[in-house]
């Protein structure tokens, strides 16, 4: 990947002109931020709550391998191992298809957001002076339409929804180890 992954420039690091135009994380900003988030908020919580459930489901697979080997394997009922295997592929299966969901909606929000905000970047240019267009490289331009506001999308689907899933993984598991 090109800057190893770490925000930097396609060379690895940031030239000089790209570290003087670097944001500067402020209230503003993020008030922005959250102003082309919020229209969708069900939908956010839509998907904290399948990260949740996806988090809780997940970990049955695991608590019934503990029941198959302390309870079936040890005590050879094999009625009940049946039961635990078809429960266990039940959990596993379920667990999968609410990944799916939570990630249907995921991308369907970063689609929608990236979809206003290149509404509202197009907006914008029509209405600035034919001297902008002569001045400014067209090239800079059409990169800021595309790759700037396509890595938002990375943000909401990626990485948004990974670090809400771990919190929400290590939470549970922390629940289940309780007892």
């Amino acid at each position: 990947m090109a800057g190893g992954g770490r925000g930097l420039g396609p060379r690895g690091f940031l030239t000089e002109e790209e570290k003087q135009n670097m944001p500067k994380v402020t209230k503003e900003l993020l008030l922005r931020i959250l102003s082309y988030l919020k229209p969708y908020w069900m939908q956010f919580i839509l998907v904290f709550v399948t990260i949740l459930l996806s988090a809780t489901v997940g970990l049955l697979p695991s608590i019934i391998t503990g029941r198959i080997v302390d309870e079936t394997l040890i005590g050879k009922d094999m009625a009940l191992l049946v039961k635990l295997l078809i429960l266990a592929f039940i959990t596993l299966t379920g667990s999968q298809v609410i990944g799916v969901l939570e990630n249907y909606i995921n991308t369907w929000i970063s689609n929608r957001i990236i979809f206003d905000m290149k509404n509202q970047m197009y907006d914008h240019l029509q209405h600035m002076p034919h001297s902008f267009f002569t001045t400014e490289k067209q090239g800079d331009i059409i990169t800021r339409m595309n790759t700037d506001i396509s890595g938002v999308s990375t943000v909401i689907s990626g990485t948004l929804a990974s670090v809400v899933s771990n919190i929400a993984t290590v939470v549970t598991t922390m629940v289940a180890l309780l007892p």
